[in-house]
């Protein structure tokens, strides 16, 4: 075996590394376009059940933002809207599997029960960050309307 000089890409490559090789060796990381999947909130019985236009949602319920790619935790919960349509923000905790710092999924639950028969609007923003510090991609799943059960 003759002696060659490798860069760390080219190791990795050779002999059998993880690293991406269309990644870069410094500067910003690859842009994934990370967006929402969808949000879904959690029946009576637990049940993961689409969140969308005008559905009606239990009074006590948590919601469950999906992501395409790793998101930073801490990044989402700033950027969340979370309101009735009276503009009154409502108060909320968010967490992540295993309370990870990047999930692909965050769990919003409000700290008190949501009024009865009450309108609720609840969005993201793209100031939300992926584990690479790309903003994330506005799309039709990061945002719903909906209303509370009578």
């Amino acid at each position: 075996m003759s002696c060659k000089d490798y860069s760390r890409r080219q190791f990795l490559q050779t002999f059998g590394g993880t690293e991406d090789p269309q990644a870069p060796m410094y500067g910003p990381g690859p842009n994934f376009n990370v967006s929402v999947i969808g949000i879904v909130f959690l029946d009576a019985q637990s049940n993961q059940v689409n969140l969308s236009g005008n559905q009606t949602v239990p009074v006590h319920t948590s919601f469950v933002m999906k992501f395409s790619g790793l998101i930073n935790v801490a990044s989402v919960a700033a950027a969340i809207s979370f309101i009735d349509l009276n503009n009154i923000p409502i108060a909320f905790i968010t967490s992540s599997d295993q309370n990870a710092q990047y999930s692909t999924i965050v769990t919003l639950t409000p700290t008190a029960d949501l009024l009865h028969n009450t309108n609720y609007a609840l969005s993201i923003d793209n100031t939300a960050t992926d584990s690479y510090g790309n903003k994330l991609i506005i799309n039709a799943n990061a945002s719903a309307t909906f209303k509370t059960v009578t």
